[in-house]
């Protein structure tokens, strides 16, 4: 099997799809006994989730979490998606649902984060998909593990009492 996957481009079709695309080729490759070409998959899709997470829908982790337990691509979306997580600040135990689902919805012009930063996008799965949830409160636990603490300075002075913490990007 291939190391490597590029999708042939076409200006007709979204990125969107081509994380879609990529995520049925493990499908099918597993579902026909094929080699597994999640490694060489998952490297396409976080180029992509880099350049744009919002790239990702809630239909793309349930495909994903359709997948044997612990595929690599299971890991990225996890990666992702903390970071929104940790900034939103939620459980699955929310007052209210999200108004709609995203997985239809193109973003246009705008960061994502500005658009979404009261609602965790993706608490739809959370709520349904238990090992998704684990995965991201287990992702969230390391990265929070991980951080840097670092002393706030106003100008030169440090000031006595304050700290920032500083968290590393896992998808990075």
């Amino acid at each position: 099997m291939t190391r490597r996957i590029k999708l042939q481009p076409d200006p007709q079709r979204r990125e969107i799809h081509d994380i879609s695309i990529l995520i049925n080729l493990v499908h099918e490759c597993l579902k026909y006994g094929l080699p597994d070409p999640s490694k060489a998959v998952e490297k396409v899709i976080r180029r992509l989730l880099i350049k744009e997470r919002s790239l990702l829908k809630n239909a793309h982790i349930r495909n994903i979490y359709n997948l044997p337990n612990g595929n690599l691509l299971q890991k990225l979306v996890v990666q992702a998606v903390v970071q929104q997580f940790m900034k939103t600040n939620k459980t699955k135990h929310l007052e209210e649902p999200p108004d709609q689902s995203d997985d239809e919805e193109y973003l246009g012009e705008g960061r994502a984060d500005e658009r979404y930063w009261r609602v965790f996008r993706y608490e739809e799965t959370l709520v349904t998909n238990e090992a998704f949830e684990l995965d991201l409160l287990r992702e969230m636990k390391l990265v929070d593990s991980q951080a840097d603490i670092k002393p706030v300075f106003r100008g030169r002075k440090k000031m006595k009492n304050e700290r920032a913490i500083w968290f590393s990007d896992p998808l990075r």
